[in-house]
């Protein structure tokens, strides 16, 4: 204890570190500590939360957090994060948000019971991008949804788009069952129009067939 109301548990050693044991009657037990490095550090048989000094928070990992929530999964663990909201009202969301601040941001939830899961850019003139390998392969954008592009730029104006841009080709393809069956593909020079095996290329209108193009042309 000290002179000025605050108890305090602590340790001169080099290398030791001052704790709080929490012990029940079958030796299970909980222990904080100041770890050397001034995190804090709740342990069970190992590192199970930590919190660092300059306020990131280290879950299951005794490797100081390098963001500002870390959560570390073994090989045994099939989910790392979980969010449930058991509300099945419309008006209510299991919801993750990830931006600037309440009115910036990415929405990311599950209304009610609906199977649907949205995706909200909150945000004027914003846009979804996936990337691999911090390479922007898709875009979804106001009315303009892109593969291998982030950009509409140069593809017509603001009309409702769906874009596949390559290096030096682009296919579109349609498959049954895992087997090709045609698609368009598109050089620099040419935009074909293509069966695959022996398939026939119909034409139709109003449901019915107007031309028949054999696989033998």
């Amino acid at each position: 204890a000290s002179s000025d109301g605050i108890a305090r548990i602590s340790t001169a050693a080099s290398g030791e570190f001052a704790q709080l044991q929490f012990v029940n009657s079958c030796g299970c037990y909980w222990y904080q500590t100041i770890a050397t490095d001034c995190s804090l550090r709740f342990y069970n048989g190992d590192d199970r939360v930590t919190f660092a000094a300059d306020g990131k928070i280290g879950i299951t990992t005794n490797s100081a957090p390098a963001e500002l929530l870390t959560v570390y999964c073994t090989a045994a663990c099939d989910t790392a994060l979980a969010v449930y909201n058991s509300n099945t009202s419309s008006s209510s969301k299991a919801s993750i948000k990830v931006g600037n601040d309440n009115s910036n941001h990415l929405h990311i939830y599950r209304q009610g019971n609906l199977a649907n899961i949205f995706y909200d850019a909150r945000q004027s003139g914003s846009s979804h991008q996936f990337q691999i390998e911090s390479t922007g392969v898709a875009t979804i954008n106001s009315g303009f949804f892109g593969i291998g592009t982030v950009s509409n730029s140069g593809f017509g104006g603001s009309c409702q788009q769906v874009i596949i841009n390559g290096a030096a080709n682009a296919r579109l393809e349609f498959g049954i069952g895992g087997s090709q069956l045609g698609g368009l593909f598109s050089t620099a020079d040419y935009l074909a129009l293509y069966t695959s095996g022996n398939d026939y290329l119909s034409f139709q209108t109003c449901g019915t067939e107007r031309v028949r193009i054999l696989s033998d042309g």
